[in-house]
């Protein structure tokens, strides 16, 4: 973070440029979340002609409160239609407070 803090640490898990890439995930920033157990996160690039396919997956603990869930829900899109600006026109989304 531009602070210092970590914001969110894992352990690459699987690479297969440019296929696939899977991690684990755990938020350090949040006090609530460093207690949490690592959530695992995969992406897979499928080619479909001149276009891709990307297909993200995370998989946590069974008994993971549904609010950390939902919370994955709402931040995955964000984090992914940044990825695409950035990726698209060099430039990030503006920053915003999720809370």
């Amino acid at each position: 973070m531009e602070d210092g803090r970590i914001d969110s640490y894992g352990y690459v898990l699987e690479s297969d440029p440019p296929k696939r890439f899977a991690i684990t995930w755990r938020v350090e920033w949040l006090a609530d979340f460093r207690q949490l157990p690592e959530s695992q996160v995969t992406f897979q690039i499928d080619k479909l002609g001149n276009v891709v396919r990307l297909t993200v997956s995370e998989f946590h603990h069974p008994n993971l409160n549904d609010k950390y869930v939902d919370g994955g829900r709402k931040g995955w899109p964000i984090i992914l239609s940044g990825l695409k600006s950035l990726l698209e026109t060099g430039q990030s989304l503006p920053k915003f407070n999720m809370s």
